[in-house]
């Protein structure tokens, strides 16, 4: 993992994680629904392995200023339609 990003999980539920994330200083609280870990990795990465290609994707589109402060993975997807076949070719 880069240092560049840090990832911390928060909590676990029967639905999906949160996240904390550090990232060029900046901080981020990102949810992960287990259905849609499921649909992107087919369980073979970790769900933050996920967060971590998730915010190397986000880094190479935009700055980490731009980036949302508080939000759910599947969000990206609204922002750069080719996000969810960039993160299932990476599984």
């Amino acid at each position: 993992m880069s240092s560049f990003i840090k990832i911390e999980q928060k909590k676990e539920g029967e639905d999906g994680w949160k996240f904390s994330v550090s990232a060029g200083g900046e901080e981020f609280a990102v949810t992960v629904q287990k259905e849609y870990w499921q649909k992107l990795t087919n369980e073979k990465k970790t769900p933050e392995k996920l967060v971590e290609h998730s915010f190397a994707f986000l880094l190479e589109h935009e700055s980490v200023s731009a980036i949302l402060k508080e939000f759910d993975l599947s969000d990206i997807q609204k922002y750069f339609p080719e996000y969810e076949k960039t993160m299932m070719n990476h599984s």
